[in-house]
């Protein structure tokens, strides 16, 4: 049996921790503040979750301490980590703050387009997912070479 599945509480407290971590250390891309619970809950809805904010807001101040499995799957998603993660002491660096591109995915995730071709290659073969990948950063440079600059400057408020 692996070190504390028998201790219920060593587990929970394993649980709450890591979630405070997460709370506390996964910046929002541009402000490098942590997430709000607003924000948490948008990001678990664009994933196809349900977590309100008021829920969000309960597990992060610790009025409730005992999540549902959905709502870890939620979270492990918003925040980029394995299930693992919550349950397994020697699982992840408990300082390890996401990378830049981690962020940046996530952030990307939001956006309805990105989330529809990462969905669809996510079913394609490993071959043409490379393929795709391919077509995708020429697009990205012709895109900027026509553009100019850099393409997360330009957007629909850029005219």
């Amino acid at each position: 049996m692996a070190s504390g599945a028998s201790g219920g509480g060593r587990q929970n407290a394993l649980l709450l921790q890591r979630m405070k971590h997460l709370f506390e250390n996964y910046v929002s891309p541009g402000t490098n503040a942590p997430l709000t619970g607003k924000e948490i809950s948008e990001r678990a809805a664009d994933l196809g979750y349900n977590l309100s904010t008021s829920y969000i807001l309960s597990l992060r101040n610790g009025s409730k301490t005992n999540p549902s499995i959905e709502a870890l799957r939620a979270l492990a998603e918003v925040f980029g980590v394995q299930m693992s993660y919550f349950f397994t002491p020697d699982d992840v660096d408990k300082s390890r703050k996401p990378s830049a591109v981690e962020t940046a995915v996530a952030a990307a995730m939001r956006n309805d387009d990105v989330r529809d071709i990462a969905l669809s290659a996510a079913k394609m073969t490993p071959q043409t997912q490379r393929a795709l990948a391919k077509i995708a950063r020429e697009l990205s440079q012709l895109d900027i070479v026509k553009h100019g600059g850099n393409p997360e400057e330009k957007g629909p408020t850029h005219s």
